[in-house]
């Protein structure tokens, strides 16, 4: 999401798991479960995620994953943090999905930096579990950020998310 000097708001992305939600937990772990599923299948390498998603959470074979997505409505987000982890560890295979995801997220934020008309100086703020705090993906993603937008100036929220979205829902009452 983002906001002009003006007070307009754009929002780029974020479409959902089925759509697309590009650079998300979901994302994240979802690539990390297809790497899994062709390293079963012998079509890739899973790096160390096999062993971690195994051990983390009992998926270990085609039958048990397919179970667990599929009937048991598996939350695929919790498998980030693995992905973190592994990366952290220097797992090819993990820093590759947050390579790709922090492209993906990037190509968002750069889009709205765009569209917003603010790129001398834009202000960042990242949040969310996977990015508000020093993690390999958080710098992958200000690293790609600045790629395209060198002068993006990442700083900490101003108040915590519920106050952020409180404070849209208000002013969506005003319009009403």
């Amino acid at each position: 999401m983002g906001k002009s000097p003006d007070g307009g708001t754009l929002s780029i992305g974020g479409w959902g798991r089925v759509i697309g939600d590009e650079g998300s937990g979901y994302f994240i772990g979802l690539e990390a479960l297809k790497a899994v599923s062709r390293e079963i299948d012998g079509r890739g390498d899973a790096g160390r995620l096999r062993v971690s998603i195994s051990s983390r959470f009992g998926l270990e074979t085609r039958e048990r994953i397919i179970a667990a997505i599929y009937r048991e409505k598996f939350d695929i987000p919790s498998v980030a943090p693995t992905v973190l982890d592994a990366a952290e560890a220097g797992d090819q295979v993990a820093l590759g999905i947050l390579a790709l995801a922090a492209r993906e997220f990037s190509t968002q934020v750069v889009t709205a930096v765009d569209r917003l008309g603010l790129q001398g100086g834009t202000g960042i703020v990242m949040i969310g579990g996977l990015i508000d705090h020093d993690t390999v993906y958080a710098r992958m993603l200000a690293a790609e950020i600045r790629k395209s937008s060198p002068a993006a100036d990442f700083r900490a929220p101003l108040n915590a998310p519920v106050q952020g979205a409180l404070l849209l829902a208000m002013a969506g009452l005003k319009r009403d």
